[in-house]
């Protein structure tokens, strides 16, 4: 209401749904020119089945990461995955403007056949602020770790993710560097449309 949107309504569905019929029908209902959802990679692929088959076609469709940015997704809808919007940690687009992020994406496909994605840039990125925190602490006791931790200050070009650093919150120990951005699938690929 803050910013002048109404939320027309909320359709939640069991995750392991063989069918989402009904509950389209009813988001349809509500007459929205956006749709937020969050799915699991099945549910995800069921329901633009379904919008499609429903002939249902709001403006957007932002989708909250998980299934939406599985590969399978775009291998599964083909062109039909075209102009989703999704939430997520990181794209391969953003190395014109950094060229390690093409380096490690390249390297990673290369050894484990798949291209990275969001949750493997995460996971690598999680194992250098590890390392990092290590060798500062010279040590592998937890208390000096977590003191080496809580102490991380590592810049933006030193990362593949999108973000303006690592450093940690004392109190809430969650990165306050950290930043989103917003991908859209454009001809079977993903690329980022919005980053701040």
């Amino acid at each position: 209401k803050k910013y002048g949107y109404q939320i027309s309504g909320a359709v939640p569905y069991p995750a392991k749904s063989t069918q989402l019929t009904s509950e389209i029908q009813k988001l349809r209902s509500y007459n929205p020119s956006i749709i937020m959802q969050t799915s699991y990679t099945a549910d995800a692929i069921l329901s633009m089945k379904t919008y499609k088959e429903l002939n249902f076609a709001p403006t957007a469709l932002i989708a909250n990461d998980a299934g939406f940015n599985d590969p399978d997704l775009i291998k599964s809808l083909g062109k039909d995955a075209d102009y989703i919007l999704s939430r997520e940690v990181w794209a391969k687009d953003l190395s014109a403007k950094k060229p390690m992020i093409k380096t490690v994406a390249d390297m990673f496909e290369k050894m484990a056949g798949k291209p990275m994605s969001g949750d493997y840039a995460r996971s690598f990125t999680g194992m250098i602020v590890l390392a990092d925190a290590i060798n500062r602490a010279k040590s592998t006791e937890p208390a000096k770790i977590q003191k080496a931790l809580l102490e991380t200050n590592i810049k933006a070009d030193q990362l593949i993710m999108p973000w303006d650093g690592v450093k940690f919150d004392p109190k809430t120990h969650q990165n306050v560097l950290g930043k989103g951005i917003i991908v859209q699938i454009q001809k079977g690929e993903r690329y980022t449309v919005w980053h701040r």
